[in-house]
């Protein structure tokens, strides 16, 4: 009884020495160096009077993207996003908190223009069905440097970059500048959609650019093909108070390049080297690298988001596509959304993939084709195979619909401008019956 008393006796001191311990680290308790934490964030957040300039980027569809943001100290915090002229024109106010969820965590609590990217019903703002773009809206703050916070969401490990903005900025962001920045450059890429440089180790090779300012598809791309051999480099891209500002130095041909400059009023695109060079960037007639060369290395894809043909379309696809709709409603109860034509030039593959919809289930369907091309552009596909979750059930209705056509016809794939919807589309059209033609965002 004795030994169980002494054991007892250094128990308790143990315990007593542990909480004392305990309160000894770095002199506080946890909770109140989280506290501390939260507090000097949310100061942080408060301490810039002209506000902060947001660089998100979304790895599923997408790209980058750019926000004005202030923040108050009633938990409320006002935005502009650059995803068109009315969204970088009119200020939105919703809800925040700064709260400790393992980590220092800020959380927009309500619907904000941050929110658009995470919907996952792409009949809202497009993208994926069930994810969105694939963004977040509750994001751990990492880390700071100066006047930079960045920080990741909590679920997609989304990156979001605030960075402290200036007097100037503010006045752009928060003015009729920053809407008319976004129409005007996004309206110039739209009417010279075949643009390039000249290399600046040479000064002769043109190097095409191709920078997509559409929120499904936000990137710059560089491609050069000299002598039969494609270079290419992409990166995602956001608006900027002066043009377009790249994710990160896109390195293409020993160079590096970091953004592009808008000129309004001399109605002129400069591309920026890391070095400091400024590089004029100039229009042509015509694409300086045809997009046949370019599918299925810079450019992987024709993408519909959604569950309606794109412009250019031809009237025979419309029909098909349709039929598919119609009977995946009556057959199976079912809806369909984002279509995709994948090309993979190692495999030679040809890939239509899209998601089917049944009562809140998500299921794919893959149907594969081996292709040739001839060297002037021309498509052959032959081998049909179905697969995924879908495929192999809707295979019959498939073939009847459009697959037939692809097994039986020679296609070419061609630029479309859709100039009312300010994008430039692809397009894949059969040569023997030109209204069966395809448009997709090129991805």
């Amino acid at each position: 009884m004795k030994k169980i008393f002494i054991i007892g006796l250094f128990a308790v001191l143990g315990i007593q020495a542990c909480k004392k311990d305990e309160k000894l680290v770095d002199g506080k308790r946890p909770e109140e160096r989280n506290t501390e934490s939260v507090e000097k964030y949310k100061k942080e957040l408060l301490s810039s009077t002209n506000g902060w300039k947001g660089y998100l980027y979304t790895d599923a569809v997408g790209g980058g993207y750019n926000f004005y943001l202030d923040f108050k100290a009633n938990d409320r915090v006002t935005m502009r996003a650059d995803y068109d002229t009315d969204y970088s024109a009119e200020s939105f106010e919703s809800t925040y908190q700064v709260k400790q969820v393992m980590t220092p965590t800020l959380i927009f609590d309500t619907y904000s223009y941050l929110h658009l990217l995470t919907d996952p019903d792409p009949n809202k703002f497009g993208g994926l069905e069930g994810a969105g773009y694939g963004s977040d809206f509750e994001f751990e703050i990492r880390e700071q440097k100066g006047d930079t916070l960045k920080l990741v969401g909590k679920k997609r490990n989304t990156p979001l970059t605030l960075i402290k903005a200036s007097a100037a900025d503010k006045a752009f962001y928060t003015s009729a500048a920053f809407s008319t920045m976004v129409g005007d450059l996004t309206n110039y890429l739209v009417t010279n959609p075949f643009l390039y440089f000249l290399d600046p180790k040479d000064n002769t090779k043109k190097v095409q650019v191709t920078a997509n300012t559409d929120v499904s598809v936000r990137a710059i791309t560089l491609n050069s093909l000299k002598e039969g051999v494609l270079s290419g480099a992409k990166v995602p891209l956001s608006f900027s108070t002066s043009g377009l500002l790249f994710r990160k130095a896109l390195s293409f041909s020993g160079t590096d390049y970091q953004s592009l400059d808008f000129n309004p009023e001399l109605q002129k695109l400069f591309v920026n080297t890391s070095a400091g060079t400024k590089i004029e960037v100039l229009k042509s007639s015509s694409a300086i690298i045809p997009l046949h060369e370019l599918i299925g290395n810079s450019v992987n894809s024709l993408y519909i988001p959604g569950a309606t043909p794109l412009a250019g379309a031809g009237q025979a696809f419309v029909t098909a596509y349709n039929q598919v709709k119609a009977n995946a409603a009556t057959s199976f109860s079912s809806t369909i959304s984002d279509f995709d034509f994948a090309f993979n030039t190692g495999a030679k593959t040809f890939v239509i993939s899209f998601y089917l919809i049944q009562s809140g289930n998500v299921f794919q369907a893959f149907y594969t084709f081996d292709y040739t091309k001839t060297a002037t552009g021309e498509f052959k596909f032959s081998g049909l195979t179905a697969s995924g979750g879908a495929g192999p059930a809707l295979l019959n209705m498939m073939k009847t619909a459009m697959l037939n056509k692809f097994s039986s016809d020679t296609f070419k794939l061609d630029y479309y401008n859709d100039l009312p919807n300010k994008r430039l589309l692809g397009n894949l059209t059969s040569i023997q019956t030109p209204a069966f033609g395809v448009t997709g965002i090129l991805q």
